[in-house]
């Protein structure tokens, strides 16, 4: 069953925030009525660019990467950023919670270093332009050439 959206008020905003891999319903019907009514839809997801190279690897392969690239670790939320690339590049599709139980991380990492760094909600082709820090990008391209070398064997 479709949506109906009325929106009757003064200056009145609708706004829908849509995340990674979210079905836009087509069933709805959306009436403004109210003076200067204003609707927005936004989409949050991987980059197209990121989209077209995800490619699905099991636990033990992202889980054996992140052994080949601990000398690229600054501190413990360094693992906070390899959610990111397995999230953005390797279709790991688990919440943060249970990735920090699977990679053995202390509860609250990833979501602490998350709070700390926004730009991490972003896909990570766009963290460059949006202030991650070198040592970051270093640790992303090596987690992605350790996974990649490692579906190769």
């Amino acid at each position: 069953m479709g949506r109906k959206i009325t929106m009757t008020g003064s200056n009145a905003r609708y706004i829908e925030h849509r995340g990674y891999d979210a079905v836009p319903d087509e069933d709805w019907e959306i009436l403004m009525e109210g003076d200067e009514a204003e609707y927005q839809e936004h989409f949050y997801g991987p980059s197209e660019s990121i989209a077209q190279k995800r490619t699905e690897y099991g636990l033990t392969e992202l889980t054996s990467g992140v052994e080949k690239v601990r000398p690229f670790f600054w501190s413990d939320s360094s693992m906070a950023f390899i959610f990111c690339v397995c999230r953005d590049c390797f279709n790991y599709a688990n919440n943060m919670s249970q990735f920090e139980r699977e990679f053995n991380c202390r509860e609250g990492l990833v979501s602490n270093t998350f709070r700390n760094n926004p730009y991490m909600y972003l896909p990570i082709d766009k963290w460059g332009q949006n202030g991650a820090k070198e040592r970051v990008l270093r640790l992303v391209e090596a987690y992605k050439t350790a996974i990649k070398e490692h579906s190769l064997e």
